[in-house]
């Protein structure tokens, strides 16, 4: 990580304006750095109480887009802005796929509701697999049965 992003990084964990604090997390975004220590210090941030920027810090994991990031994500369809994350899941197309899929059975019910929505617009192989298990789910095997 470079001394520029971790300086970017570091404004989203101080006593800092809001204004300032959403432009680190759009600045974050815009750069979408792939490194892991990123991905972990914005993964705290959708959860603590300054609602304000976890739009903005979910924006900026959707655009990193890498397994780290997609797998927050996806613990963020449980979180503050669970459409959000479904969004954000849905832009990342196919490169989402396996970590969705292997969520998808330990995820709370309205997660895999979520879940299914995203696989259902992707094109790998896998989301037959995920299909196929959500067919054994006694709720959903009668919602696709009506």
């Amino acid at each position: 990580m470079t001394d520029t992003i971790r300086a970017i990084l570091a404004i989203l964990e101080q006593d800092r304006p809001p204004e300032l604090k959403i432009a680190a997390a759009q600045i974050l975004g815009e750069l979408a750095p792939k490194d892991a220590a990123v991905v972990r210090g914005l993964e705290q941030r959708p959860s603590v109480g300054e609602d304000f920027i976890s739009r903005h810090v979910l924006a900026a994991l959707g655009a990193i887009g890498n397994a780290g990031a997609t797998r927050v994500l996806v613990q963020q369809l449980d979180g503050k802005h669970p459409d959000l994350a479904a969004h954000l899941l849905a832009e990342l197309g196919d490169s989402a796929v396996d970590v969705l899929a292997a969520a998808f059975e330990g995820a709370s019910h309205e997660s895999r509701l979520r879940i299914l929505g995203i696989l259902a617009r992707a094109s790998s192989p896998k989301v037959a697999e995920v299909a196929e298990q959500a067919l054994l789910v006694p709720e959903f095997s009668k919602r696709a049965a009506d």
